[in-house]
């Protein structure tokens, strides 16, 4: 990855959904913003041209669609970083998966960087090799030196990781709420962003 170096990349996440209130695990369910997320992206809009970012890459779902329409940018769409599948259990809370097998969640934590709620699903392993082909063949290609991608915090954790060289366990502890922001190169490493009374604040992976 040291042709990324020159490059900054941010990485959003699209704006609150009621299934993100809910606890429900998305996946790749066509799932639109609630009001809180239109008005996230509308924060997230009045500062965007600060940051001069050259172009743009797109989730196909429809949250991330809808935030980058509100956005008001061109975009390219790219299947590669849409949010992992939780395949039959997308709608479900991790409590009501649970319920229906007893025991899972502790099988997942003994191995959750490969693990499968079933084969209709993705693994975190899954994730990290499909954002590891896009960032080889758009990111690093790209003539363009600031990128912005428009994604989901599981997809967004495995960009973060790509283009970092983190750790596994790193990777899965990052948290990437629908309101922030991070910036991601060889220059400036783990930094964090949200928006607040129209300004940036800053702070850092590790902490967030």
């Amino acid at each position: 990855m040291e042709r990324l170096v020159n490059k900054k990349i941010y990485i959003f996440r699209h704006g609150q959904t009621d299934w993100n209130i809910m606890g429900k695990l998305q996946g790749q369910s066509g799932v639109g913003l609630n009001i809180q997320g239109e008005k996230q992206a509308q924060e997230l809009k009045s500062i965007l041209q600060l940051l001069n970012i050259d172009k743009y890459f797109v989730s196909p779902l429809q949250r991330a669609l809808q935030t980058a329409r509100i956005l008001e940018i061109n975009y390219e769409i790219d299947d590669r970083i849409k949010e992992i599948s939780f395949g039959i259990y997308e709608g479900y809370s991790l409590a009501m998966i649970e319920q229906r097998n007893p025991g899972i969640l502790k099988r997942r934590e003994k191995n959750k960087w490969y693990y499968k709620f079933d084969a209709s699903c993705e693994s975190y392993e899954d994730i990290y090799l499909r954002t590891r082909n896009f960032i080889r063949e758009k990111i690093i290609n790209a003539v363009e030196d600031t990128i912005g991608i428009i994604a989901h915090e599981t997809v967004n954790k495995a960009l973060i990781g790509n283009i970092l060289q983190l750790d596994q366990r790193t990777i899965m502890e990052i948290k990437h709420p629908n309101d922030v922001t991070y910036l991601c190169n060889k220059m400036t490493l783990n930094h964090r962003f949200y928006v607040q009374n129209a300004k940036w604040n800053k702070g850092y992976i590790k902490n967030a």
